[in-house]
């Protein structure tokens, strides 16, 4: 009996049971955060058909990331990606370092801590969320243990807060003293919904 030859990658990611599964996926991640996105990253992305549905959509920015792009001896993706061609507006990891040194050299910011602070945010900012999440909607207990897990989370983003903080060059004190300013001239004495959304140009 032949044996069966496995097909690439590249060619099941270009059949249109593929492309209607990556539009079932646009579709569904576009109703979960019910806004207009104007700047994507997309890590992992392959061919980025769901990034593309965005893009065409909502004319969003899209910044993608992938694995590595060395071609193989038979151009297969069984293993690896294959040439950058194949990919539509494809970040390579050379253009990804190329942003970060130019950051690093031409700014005061300190560009690895700052990569470290905003990926520590977003990740521990979502296991406090997890919490709250699994309490309110799932029957978690509200008890001590509980709010001792979201005391030692908080902390987690506190400390990614200040080396966000260190890699702006920036005073913890002054960062909190400006939020306290902004927040009293939006609002004066009260907050009202009004204020929240209806904004003085430059009020960020």
């Amino acid at each position: 009996m032949a044996k069966k030859q496995k097909k690439s990658w590249l060619k099941r990611w270009q059949e249109s049971w593929f492309d209607n599964s990556r539009l079932d996926n646009f579709k569904s991640i576009n109703d979960y955060i019910n806004f207009q996105p104007k700047n994507l990253l997309d890590i992992g992305c392959g061919l980025a058909h769901e990034a593309e549905h965005f893009q065409n959509k909502y004319k969003s920015n899209i910044y993608l990331l992938d694995g590595d792009v060395s071609v193989t001896e038979n151009n297969s993706r069984d293993i690896n990606y294959g040439p950058v061609d194949d990919f539509k507006f494809y970040n390579k990891i050379d253009d990804l370092k190329k942003s970060l040194d130019n950051i690093q050299e031409n700014s005061p910011i300190d560009t690895p801590r700052l990569l470290t602070a905003a990926l520590g945010l977003g990740s521990e900012t979502g296991e406090f969320v997890e919490i709250v999440k699994k309490m309110i909607l799932q029957g978690k207990p509200a008890d001590e243990d509980n709010i001792f897990h979201m005391k030692r989370e908080l902390g987690d983003v506190m400390w990614y807060w200040v080396t966000a903080c260190m890699a702006l060059d920036l005073d913890p004190v002054e960062v909190i003293s400006e939020n306290q300013k902004k927040l009293e001239a939006r609002y004066g004495e009260q907050f009202t919904i009004d204020q929240s959304e209806v904004r003085a140009k430059g009020d960020l």
